[in-house]
């Protein structure tokens, strides 16, 4: 029984604890309420208008409405809003139920915080969950995810109610026993709603109006469901994955996945049973609680590489130099030598090859032959 009314003031709501949550999404923050620690508090960012506070009425009421296995998923698998909240005549939020502690997970070992356990690490590769100490999931354990996915969806679609926003991180599951919890539940709308933009679920055969509707849901979980069974998040790997599906499953995910048209898309109360029965079949052997952590491994150390010394043949030390002022035949001017460094030597008088020093000679040579000739005819 809902200890809180269907309309109650805030400040009936008593003390509250510090917020799970701040600023996400349309939410100021969510914060456990002091009194009754399984129920938050859903503070809105803004008040929301007058047509959405009538469709939060409604949300309020359905369970009373459905038969008793609906009423039972939406109170144990959702967040479904339990009570609008007021403040000086105007609607400020909403009480819902707190997920299970078996819907939250110490990703990082038993002293860090608790983390939620959000649909999204079903589709992640099997090393990026065992590194983080998640447990290994094979095909039995996917087909129970799933299929308790698939029941709140197509308990959804019974009522004509669109969430609109399935994605990765909207709905959380359990690796003790595969159940699932879906949160944010308090947006949902009867018929069709505003277009909610969901990274890599987009519809690619919208509706001309930009509205929602339930053949985005079927298509939305459609492809979430996919992505569980098959391990792959890449829209082409998914597509390939179904291959290894059974057959029943294989053929309704097709359908909806490649459908041309929003109206052929498979329904979820025919995709629902299919799922349930094939997990009936298979069921898990036992479900493995999470393991310690793997930490990452350590990245190698680069071992420096020393450059190989070239052997210098010895040699006499040269004499220190003074640096002075520029050596003569230096075209450097205020030329200072660097220390350490030689200073550069004068310009060296090219030497003379030894060929043209030998003709020099024996032209003078015969020069003073002739001389000597000339003096000896004239007879001086």
């Amino acid at each position: 029984m809902n200890p809180i009314p269907a309309v109650t003031e805030l400040d009936a709501l008593g003390a509250l604890e510090a917020p799970l949550s701040t600023n996400n999404g349309e939410s100021l923050a969510i914060s456990p309420l002091a009194a009754h620690p399984h129920l938050l508090l859903k503070r809105y960012r803004t008040g929301p208008a007058p047509a959405d506070v009538e469709r939060l009425d409604r949300l309020i009421a359905l369970p009373a409405d459905l038969v008793p296995d609906d009423r039972r998923t939406l109170a144990t698998a959702t967040c479904w809003p339990t009570a609008r909240v007021v403040s000086g005549g105007a609607t400020v939020g909403c009480v819902i139920p707190r997920a299970p502690a078996k819907f939250f997970t110490h990703l990082r070992g038993p002293q860090a915080p608790a983390v939620p356990l959000e649909i999204d690490w079903v589709s992640a590769g099997a090393h990026r969950r065992q590194r983080l100490g998640l447990p290994a999931l094979d095909l039995p354990h996917r087909l129970r995810i799933s299929a308790n996915l698939l029941a709140v969806a197509a308990l959804f679609e019974r009522h004509d109610l669109v969430y609109a926003d399935w994605s990765y991180a909207n709905a959380l599951w359990s690796a003790r026993d595969g159940d699932v919890f879906v949160i944010d539940t308090d947006s949902c709308a009867t018929g069709s709603r505003a277009a909610v933009k969901t990274a890599n679920f987009d519809d690619p055969v919208p509706r001309p109006d930009a509205l929602v509707d339930g053949d985005t849901d079927r298509y939305r979980v459609a492809l979430l469901v996919a992505r569980c069974l098959t391990g792959e998040r890449d829209y082409t790997a998914v597509l390939g994955g179904l291959d290894r599906l059974p057959s029943g499953i294989r053929v309704l995910l097709d359908q909806t996945l490649t459908a041309a048209r929003r109206e052929d898309r498979a329904k979820i109360a025919d995709l629902w049973p299919t799922v349930e029965a094939a997990a009936a079949v298979t069921p898990p052997t036992s479900w493995r609680p999470a393991t310690t952590p793997i930490p990452p491994p350590a990245r190698p150390r680069a071992t420096p590489v020393r450059p190989r010394a070239t052997p210098v043949r010895p040699t006499a030390a040269a004499p220190a130099r003074v640096p002075a002022a520029a050596p003569p035949g230096s075209n450097v001017v205020g030329w200072t030598a660097l220390p350490g460094r030689p200073a550069p030597a004068a310009a060296a008088r090219p030497a003379r090859p030894r060929r043209a020093r030998w003709t020099a000679v024996a032209v003078g040579a015969a020069l003073l032959l002739i001389v000597f000739v000339l003096i000896a005819a004239g007879g001086f």
